[in-house]
C-alpha cells in the first residue's frame, strides 16, 4: 500500500455505459479531446495522465471517468474541470496494456485481491485511479490505485 497526497487535477468528465457497444468509443474520443487540448494550456504538467472512475452503481454499468493532469504554474483559464483526489492508503498495482483489455482481468483480480487479504475498501470518492506516465505508447504500463483503510 502507499500513502498519496491530495492531488488536484484539471481536466474533463465523460459520462459512459460499458452495456453500450459505444462505450469504448466515447471514452476514447473523450481523451483524444482532452490530450489534444490540453497541448494548448501550458500550465498543465503534462508528465502524467490521471483518470479517476467511479460507478454509478453497483453492476449496472454507468460510470463516470475524469481525464485529467496536475496544474503546475499559473495561467489557469475554465477549459478545464478540477478534481480533488483525496489523500489517503491505495494499493496500487501495474499492469501492462490497453486499458480496455485488461479493465475486466484487473476487477477479478480485485476482487480475488480483497477476499485473499481480507482489505477493506475506503469510499472516498475515487472508484479507481488509473496513472498513465508519457512513455505509456512505448511501455502500455499503467498504475491502478484503489483506496484502502489503512496500509496492509
Amino acid at each position: 500500500a502507499v500513502y498519496l497526497s491530495e492531488l488536484h487535477l484539471r481536466g474533463v468528465y465523460t459520462e459512459v455505459d460499458t452495456k453500450d457497444i459505444q462505450f469504448k468509443l466515447v471514452l476514447q474520443s473523450a481523451c483524444d479531446e482532452f490530450m489534444k487540448a490540453s497541448q494548448k494550456a501550458d500550465w498543465l504538467c503534462k508528465d502524467l495522465l490521471y483518470t479517476v472512475v467511479n460507478c454509478h452503481e453497483k453492476d449496472n454499468g454507468e460510470y463516470t471517468v475524469f481525464h485529467g493532469m496536475k496544474e503546475e504554474g499559473k495561467g489557469r483559464d475554465n477549459t478545464f474541470r478540477t478534481r480533488v483526489v483525496p489523500e489517503g492508503w491505495y494499493q496500487r498495482f501495474i499492469y501492462k496494456g490497453d486499458m480496455f483489455d485488461i479493465r475486466e482481468a484487473f476487477m477479478d483480480d480485485l476482487y480475488r485481491w480483497i477476499i485473499v487479504k481480507e482489505v477493506e475498501l475506503h469510499s472516498n470518492g475515487v472508484g479507481m485511479l488509473n496513472i498513465f506516465e508519457k512513455d505509456y505508447l512505448e511501455t502500455g504500463e499503467v498504475q491502478i490505485f484503489v483506496p484502502i483503510k489503512g496500509p496492509q
